[in-house]
């Protein structure tokens, strides 16, 4: 389970996960020579190691089948939002281009909370630089603007095969704020796969007294 800054929970996290399947198999030493399966609130994924050749771990993940629900129109100021609601591991709204000025920190938000969105959103802007490459900046549900989603990141490469922007089979690179991560779906949206590095930083331990409680400030 995934907690998010705001104490909310997330129905799950493509980077969380692959940062799991790291931890379990260096740190847990569950074997990783096959398919690892994490069961997360927005049900099991399934997971791969890599062994890269310059020795960096990767982690591919299926993130699922999109489910594609329709284009929105929101409006806020004098301003109009466009985009498609779709849920990938969790809901996201994804807006064509890149975001103007400040509209990750200050539309971002008023878009993710918006009553067009009963459970919330991630936000994602997508600009489509080629056929293998999208830039996509995220504004995160209970996190705000964010480095990196890898389901937003997926949601917006699967929007883009939908729309017929990427190719199926084709393995895409989506960069993000924190860096790039690789998709890639088959021929029917049924599957999309993420792939990216998971590299081991620190470990350490906590006494729960230790821990001051999240003030409602």
């Amino acid at each position: 389970r995934v907690f998010n800054a705001d104490g909310s929970i997330a129905d799950m996290c493509g980077n969380g996960v692959r940062c799991f399947v790291r931890w379990a198999v260096h740190c847990m030493g569950m074997d990783g020579s096959g398919t690892i399966t994490i069961g997360t609130d927005a049900g099991d994924q399934h997971c791969r190691l890599l062994r890269q050749a310059d020795g960096e771990q990767w982690v591919e993940v299926n993130l699922g089948q999109p489910s594609f629900q329709g284009e929105a129109s929101i409006q806020i100021g004098d301003r109009v939002f466009t985009g498609t609601r779709l849920f990938l591991g969790n809901p996201h709204f994804v807006m064509q281009g890149d975001p103007q000025n400040d509209d990750v920190d200050e539309v971002g938000p008023i878009l993710s909370k918006h009553a067009t969105f009963p459970n919330g959103t991630n936000v994602e802007w997508l600009d489509v630089r080629s056929e293998t490459l999208g830039h996509v900046t995220v504004c995160e549900r209970g996190v705000g603007p964010t480095q990196a989603c890898g389901t937003g990141g997926g949601g917006a490469f699967a929007l883009g095969v939908h729309q017929g922007f990427f190719q199926p089979n084709v393995e895409t690179t989506i960069r993000q704020p924190g860096g790039p991560l690789t998709y890639r779906t088959n021929e029917d949206l049924s599957s999309v796969w993420m792939t990216g590095p998971a590299t081991f930083v620190c470990e350490g331990t906590f006494r729960m007294n230790d821990l001051a409680p999240i003030s409602d400030d």
